[in-house]
């Protein structure tokens, strides 16, 4: 009876363990499939994260490169530039031409474009009129009304200055002592004269006083400078100038066009020589190709001058100037010139 006892005991209990052990299996297989699965699904939670990540970067990079793009565009220059034009007779015309050289350069593009100069200036007397070699003015009784009034420039030791008496030369404004003016020349007598531009209390100087040239130079402007015409180069006294000129302006986007005189050779080398690309060759392209551009068929007279190294008479007024055409090549060049040096954006070009 007891061993039978036993026996039910024995079964029940195996029956009992089986089952713990059969809750056992499935609570744990089942807890795995939920870490599986949990784990899959955490998986597939970064992987698509990462993706949206890389998606953003890459929207960011397209944006970041569609912005440089813009910004590289917004840098082009497709404004009208101011360009200097500056010199004597051949930058200002002549009696004999319809048009000088910045006329025609205006009708070829959209340029702001001002001249600055007198017909017979040197580049001695340039440095006066703009201002860096400064000028002085003693004993001088300026009048309350705008009536002219002679006036004489000194140096710095008090000695007469007459760069720009010799060239017949005037500065459109000036202050001195206060009063606000201009400077002309009167051939009656080849004096300058100081004419105030408002009638005011009279002023009377009676010391060495500064005459402050009233220059209003734009930023980022172009300086075409033609100078020489009127004077000799000595030991390179005109690049020296040129370079103080040039230094006023304060750009690095300026031409400075050769000069086309028969006398002028050396003086062109030496230009060549310091201002490097920024110099134009006009004369030699007016040698080679000038007749030709122009539509002029050549005279013997031309023919003569091209081989004596000279310019065709065909495209001059007189030894220093030339007329129309020579105006509208050196335009021409001048563009060309502004263009390869990318100092102006061809959609400005008319």
């Amino acid at each position: 009876m007891d061993q039978k006892k036993n026996s039910i005991v024995f079964i029940v209990v195996v029956l009992i363990l089986c089952a713990i052990i059969a809750s056992i299996f499935y609570y744990d297989r089942n807890r795995t499939q939920n870490f599986i699965s949990k784990f899959t699904d955490n998986s597939s939670e970064v992987a698509k994260n990462n993706e949206t990540e890389e998606t953003n970067k890459t929207d960011n990079t397209d944006k970041k490169d569609n912005t440089d793009k813009k910004d590289n565009n917004s840098k082009v220059n497709t404004t009208s530039p101011t360009i200097y034009c500056v010199g004597d007779s051949t930058t200002l015309g002549t009696e004999n031409q319809n048009n000088s050289y910045p006329t025609y350069l205006n009708d070829l593009a959209n340029f702001n474009i001002k001249t600055i100069g007198d017909k017979k200036i040197t580049s001695s007397g340039l440095l006066v009129k703009l201002g860096v070699t400064p000028v002085y003015v003693d004993k001088l009784t300026i009048p309350a009304s705008t009536t002219p009034t002679p006036i004489v420039f000194l140096n710095q030791g008090g000695k007469a200055n007459n760069e720009l008496l010799k060239c017949q030369g005037s500065i459109d404004s000036v202050t001195i002592n206060g009063v606000t003016g201009k400077i002309t020349y009167r051939y009656e007598g080849n004096t300058l004269l100081f004419t105030r531009d408002q009638p005011g209390e009279q002023t009377i100087v009676n010391s060495p006083t500064l005459i402050q040239v009233n220059n209003n130079v734009e930023p980022n402007s172009i300086l075409i400078l033609y100078t020489g015409a009127y004077e000799k180069s000595i030991k390179g006294s005109l690049v020296n100038y040129q370079k103080e000129i040039i230094q006023a302006f304060n750009t690095e986007n300026y031409l400075v066009v050769s000069l086309t005189q028969n006398d002028r050779n050396e003086t062109n080398e030496s230009l060549r020589t310091a201002h490097g690309e920024h110099y134009l060759d006009f004369k030699g392209y007016l040698l080679s190709n000038g007749l030709a551009d122009a539509g002029i068929t050549p005279t013997d007279q031309d023919l003569q001058a091209i081989a004596e190294n000279k310019i065709p008479t065909s495209l001059l007024v007189n030894e220093i100037n030339g007329n129309d055409k020579y105006s509208q090549l050196l335009s021409k060049q001048i563009l060309d010139k502004l263009t390869t040096l990318k100092y102006i954006n061809k959609n400005i070009i008319k």
